[in-house]
């Protein structure tokens, strides 16, 4: 199938139309072209391609500061720590199929992994995953993304850090489908995961806060 023009394909097209999150309708063949071809990133949810056109410095510097955390939290081989580029694929995701792109994710080792087709593949059970909140992405993250991760029985934790203030939300799985909300709003404040410690305080510090 040969992607359409209707489609930006780079960053700066992206840019040209808006600054802040961008939504086209799609099908799921169009999505997959689209991946295939475009220069950046994109979640495809309820027939729309949702993307932004690019990442400031300040959302970029926490990411990497998650993923860094995180590699030094989980054993290797065991586990394996990925960064925006690996996409998550949910089966049941507001009664359809849906791919995001979590800022970063856990998952176990071996993958296990949904294929489009060859070379072109998502993952299919993360353990952990991480979205950095920005005024452009936090409606989508937090209405939209929030109640499709909940219903991947396979995760076990879902981590928002907002970028504009010290705050940091953590949900856990408890049970099949209940899950523990704690919310953390102070630099000496610290939550676990997998019984390992985390404080805010290395979330933030490289920020200057």
């Amino acid at each position: 199938m040969e992607i359409e023009t209707k489609f930006p394909l780079t960053r700066a097209e992206l840019a040209d139309i808006s600054t802040g999150l961008v939504r086209f309708p799609a099908s799921w063949e169009e999505f997959w072209d689209v991946l295939e071809h475009a220069e950046y990133r994109t979640d495809f949810l309820q027939n729309e391609i949702i993307t932004r056109s690019y990442e400031s410095n300040l959302h970029s510097k926490i990411v990497t500061q998650m993923i860094v955390l995180l590699y030094n939290l989980f054993p290797r081989p065991q586990f394996i720590v990925h960064d925006s580029n690996r996409p998550v694929y949910l089966q049941d995701c507001e009664n359809d199929k849906a791919v995001f792109n979590p800022d970063c994710s856990v998952t176990p080792e071996p993958p296990q992994l949904f294929t489009y087709k060859p070379g072109m593949d998502t993952e299919t059970n993360p353990l952990l995953v991480v979205e950095v909140l920005s005024k452009s992405t936090r409606e989508y993250d937090l209405a939209e993304k929030l109640p499709c991760y909940k219903k991947m029985q396979g995760l076990r934790y879902i981590i928002y850090v907002d970028s504009m203030r010290t705050y940091l939300t953590l949900f856990q799985r408890t049970g099949s489908d209940q899950w523990l909300n704690t919310d953390y709003d102070q630099l000496d404040s610290a939550f676990e995961i997998e019984g390992k410690t985390i404080s805010l305080r290395e979330v933030y510090s490289h920020l200057g806060r």
